[in-house]
Parts: structure tokens; C-alpha cells; sequence
């Protein structure tokens, strides 16, 4: 895999949205921990054959795009009836989580960008719900996407600690026990 210099990693941006200390944590610091939860979607990410719906499917796919700054691998690309879906697998039940979203969305961006090809559908898998979520390209959430790219590109470039903000995901948080939640919330109240 070609990994381009200063380039953001597309699945950094599910990471960013869901909390921004793990961002930090993971790639600034460089911190990356395993925890149940990522090493079965790692295993879920291996086998993915069942997602044939009748069309052509390639898996792990390398994107980058220059406009926005970010490069990563897209779980299936499936071309049926001569249309291109992008297809992101998460292990979880369908919920409009918006870290998804907008790592699908970059993904898409970043095919069509590499492979100069329309990206006719974008969507989620979620395996526990077995159900998938469609997600539609606008120009407000292509906004929103580099807006958050830019806040991305300013916590690498400052270096400087995002605010904490304990929430019911920081219990499943692969980083928890680098973060420690408990211990920032005692010392935030001081």
C-alpha cells in the first residue's frame, strides 16, 4: 500500500467523530490499542465474500484524494448492472452514526477521485442489524466532511489536546485505559 506523505488516514475520520481525544491519543500520539470490539471488526474485514449481490466485488480497495487531503481503503467496491457502490462494513446495528457517514463519504470521494469513475450509491454495512444505510453525497455534507478535516488537520498541526468530554462510548472505547475517563473527570471538576 502506498501511504502519501501528510495525507490523513480516511478511517481517522470515523476516529475524529466519534471522539476527538481518541483521535489525538491514536494519531498524534501515536497510541493505537485493540480492544474487543476493533480486533472482531479487524476479523470481520478478512471475510467479506458474502456481499456478492449478484455483481462483480473488489475488496480493500487503496483512495486518495488530493482535494482533500486523505488516503485509506474502501471494504467493497460492487459494480452491478454497471453501477458503482461503495460499501463500508461495520460489525454493529444500522443507526445514522455520523462518524460512518462521513467515513464512507470520504471514501467515495477519494474513488472517484482516484479512479476518475462515478460513485453511483454509497452505503454501511452493519452486521448485527444485517440491514444497510444509504448514504446520499450533498454539497452541505461534502461541507461538513471538510470542515472536519480541517479541525482534524489543526489538532496534527497545533498539537494540542482536545477538550474532554465524557460520554456512555467511552465505557467500549478501545482507548479508554490510555485515556483514563474516570481520572479526567475528578481532575476537570477540581
Amino acid at each position: 500500500m502506498i501511504i502519501l506523505e501528510n495525507y490523513i488516514p480516511i478511517s481517522s475520520i470515523n476516529t475524529f467523530v466519534y471522539c476527538k481525544r481518541r483521535f489525538y491519543l491514536e494519531y498524534f500520539l501515536g497510541f493505537r490499542t485493540d480492544n474487543f470490539y476493533t480486533l472482531e471488526g479487524k476479523e470481520k474485514h478478512s471475510d467479506l465474500e458474502h456481499w456478492t449481490d449478484g455483481g462483480k466485488y473488489y475488496k480493500n480497495i487503496y483512495v486518495y484524494s488530493e482535494n482533500l487531503g486523505v488516503e485509506g481503503i474502501i471494504d467493497i467496491v460492487l459494480i452491478k448492472d454497471g453501477k458503482i457502490t461503495i460499501i463500508e462494513e461495520k460489525r454493529g446495528r444500522r443507526a445514522e452514526w455520523e462518524n460512518d457517514k462521513f467515513q464512507v463519504l470520504a471514501q467515495a470521494i477519494a474513488f472517484e477521485e482516484t479512479y476518475n469513475k462515478k460513485v453511483d450509491e454509497i452505503s454501511i454495512y452493519y452486521e448485527f442489524s444485517n440491514r444497510r444505510r444509504y448514504i446520499e453525497k450533498t454539497e452541505d455534507e461534502i461541507k461538513k466532511l471538510k470542515e472536519i478535516i480541517e479541525n482534524m488537520k489543526s489538532i496534527i498541526t497545533s498539537g494540542l489536546v482536545p477538550k474532554f468530554e465524557y460520554t456512555n462510548r467511552c465505557e467500549g472505547c478501545s482507548e479508554k485505559e490510555v485515556c483514563l475517563p474516570e481520572f479526567t473527570l475528578i481532575k476537570e471538576e477540581d
